[in-house]
């Protein structure tokens, strides 16, 4: 083990390391502030047990820390990773991690940038109470958080607060999340790796008789059970594999346990945890009554999911342990697994349930306010169309603002990004009442440009560009949806339905060319989205472009045939337009819009870092993520309509 005794003296390291491809197992790191310093080059730490107060992780290296202990002593901060640029490759991941602390509640940080571009990951972690809610700090500097790198990925305990997390440090998406979840974050050399690619340790079981014991507080004398081999049995009716204990409640401050009993890396006076299926300490703390907690996994096709056992089964987290069929623990190349169920709980069915269920209330209800607004038209629909252009455009002044792209970029500052929003919220309404915007939006655009001209900070062309291309993206283009629907009053004489439509509601006259063409145009995207869903769910195996690797040629294809379908079906219900060459056109158009709008938006999250713009649609994200498809077919219906179709096609 590793050792600095210095409390209160100020950095006091327990380890330097300088060395490049250096690996760690089963090593205590004990010490205040500054324990260990991982300095320089590429390390691998695996089942070790590290302690400190401040900044007890630091330095610059490459780091992945996997199946360790981390135990925060006293209020501080666990990392402080020194990043100096986006280019460096640097960072620490902490992989199937657990950290403890003394007892006591939200007194230590998971990090702070020591370098302006400090990258920390958590992945699958256990975070005690310990952990403050907020997670992060930035170390004073509020620039730093438009450059560092915090993230957590499916981490859990009662430490782990996703949403009250600073709003600077954000989880990871699967797809993000990949890329810290092999070796080759710290070995990327497939062809000479330095580190062992297959290491594991069997896994014995657990008797029944003694968890249940444990289950019941039944155990009088816990430090018997230190050392005690786990092996087979059963709890209940289900097979589980034992993965840790914690035993809360015991009383008293001191140690349980001599420590000559315990392995190295585990202290009497820290939490209890099991490696390689073996109990190796207890958990002290102040308890009225004793409480004990028996942590399970259930071994389903070499993954683990956790539980917790307290007299009654509740489900606390999953972690991935990378379990072989014959009970070893191994890396299988960082490649993750779909995680199983828990002992016919199932947790994982249950949740993709109730996600279904919000996506498809919540769609249902979004699609029959949208259509009553569409045929009401007018006011209603122009008040409509500003408010959610305006929550458009804050959310893409948001994401403008996030890690992934101000990275690489200055974003304006925030009053110019308000004013941004106010004044494509306005858009609608002057071009209802004007008919066009091209004053208002000219004036509006130089304006930006002076305010960023003039702004304290060195202007940036990033700002200008980001600020130009959300005026043009969030308000102008919205604004021919408008156009589409309330200026091209000319009736649609052939449209059979609005002979019978009530005098109250507008008479035949109320159906419009701008109503039938909104009506086909807004159906066709719908029908365009959800067959290109499908078709890629049933046939899909050619990716069609990087910026979103779930789209497949073959589910455009089928897109393709369920838009130009439906623009068929409604154009003979509703008698419009009358040629079939412009109606197949038509709905061409309708589905390249709809496809490059939905791209186009995917390219600003993927640079953002975000899976959804925002959250205000329960089970489909923000505004933008359900308008994507939307903002360019308005200018191009309207467009066609304009131009190309002889007395507009009636």
């Amino acid at each position: 083990y590793f050792l600095c005794t210095a409390q209160g003296s100020g950095q006091a390291v327990a380890l330097r390391v300088t060395a490049d491809r250096c690996a760690f197992y089963n090593c205590r790191f004990l010490g205040w502030q500054d324990t260990l310093y991982l300095h320089y080059g590429k390390q691998y730490l695996r089942d070790c047990y590290i302690e400190g107060s401040v900044d007890f992780i630091f330095g610059n290296s490459t780091a992945l820390l996997e199946h360790c202990h981390i135990h925060c002593k006293s209020e501080g901060f666990i990392t402080a990773q020194s990043r100096k640029s986006s280019h460096e490759t640097t960072g620490y991941l902490f992989l199937r991690c657990v950290i403890t602390g003394n007892g006591k509640s939200s007194y230590v940080y998971l990090g702070r940038p020591w370098g302006p571009f400090g990258r920390v990951v958590f992945a699958y972690t256990y975070m005690d109470q310990c952990i403050r809610q907020v997670g992060w700090d930035n170390w004073g500097k509020s620039e730093n958080e438009r450059s560092a790198c915090f993230y957590e990925y499916r981490c859990f305990g009662p430490g782990c607060c996703p949403q009250k997390r600073v709003t600077w440090a954000r989880e990871l998406i699967d797809e993000e999340a990949d890329e810290f979840l092999a070796h080759s974050f710290i070995d990327p050399d497939v062809e000479r790796p330095w580190l062992a690619q297959r290491m594991g340790v069997k896994i014995p079981y657990f008797p029944a008789t003694e968890a249940e014991k444990l289950i019941k507080g039944l155990v009088t004398d816990p430090c018997a059970l230190v050392g005690t081999p786990l092996t087979g049995g059963s709890i209940g009716c289900e097979h589980f594999d034992v993965s840790y204990i914690v035993i809360t409640g015991i009383g008293g401050t001191s140690p349980l346990i001599p420590p000559r009993i315990l392995p190295s890396h585990c202290t009497g006076s820290s939490p209890s945890l099991i490696y390689g299926g073996r109990i190796v300490g207890l958990c002290v703390s102040r308890w009225r009554e004793p409480k004990v907690r028996l942590v399970v996994g259930r071994c389903n096709r070499g993954v683990v999911q956790l539980s917790v056992l307290n007299r009654r089964t509740m489900v606390l987290g999953k972690v991935e342990a990378g379990l072989d069929s014959d009970g070893e623990i191994g890396e299988e190349d960082g490649q993750r697994k779909d995680l199983p169920e828990h002992g016919g709980l199932n947790t994982k069915e249950k949740f993709k349930a109730s996600q279904l269920k919000k996506r498809v209330l919540s769609g249902l209800a979004v699609g029959i306010a949208a259509g009553s607004v569409v045929l009401a038209g007018g006011w209603v629909f122009t008040t409509a169309v500003s408010a959610a252009v305006f929550i458009g455009a804050r959310e893409y002044f948001e994401l403008v603002r996030s890690h992934g792209i101000a990275a690489g970029m200055t974003p304006p500052p925030r009053y110019v990004s308000q004013f941004c929003s106010i004044f494509c919220a306005l858009m609608p309404i002057l071009t209802l009442y004007y008919g066009h915007i091209d004053v208002p939006a000219s004036f509006a655009t130089f304006g930006v440009a002076i305010a960023l001209l003039l702004q304290r900070e060195n202007p940036r062309f990033a700002q200008l560009s980001s600020a130009m291309f959300g005026l043009f993206y969030c308000g102008f283009l919205p604004c021919f949806w408008v156009k589409l629907r309330c200026n091209l009053a000319v009736p649609s004489l052939n449209t059979g339905i609005s002979r019978v439509w009530p005098i109250l509601l507008g008479g035949q006259t109320h159906w419009t060319v701008g109503l039938v063409a909104s009506l086909i145009s807004i159906s066709s995207v719908i029908a365009a989205d959800t067959f290109a869903f499908l078709g890629g769910k049933a046939f899909g195996r050619t990716p069609l472009i990087n910026i979103s690797p779930k789209k497949t040629w073959e589910g455009a294809v089928v897109g393709f045939i369920g838009c130009i379908a439906t623009a068929t079906i409604l154009s003979k219900i509703l008698g419009w337009p009358q040629s079939l060459l412009s109606l197949v056109a038509f709905g061409c158009l309708i589905f390249f819009g709809s496809l490059f709008g939905d791209l186009t938006e995917s390219m600003i999250k993927r640079d953002a870092g975000v899976k959804d713009s925002g959250s205000l649609i329960p089970g489909h994200g923000g505004v933008l993520d359900r308008a994507d498809s939307y903002i360019f077919t308005g200018a191009l219906a309207y467009s066609f309509v304009k131009v190309f179709l002889p007395l507009f096609g009636v």
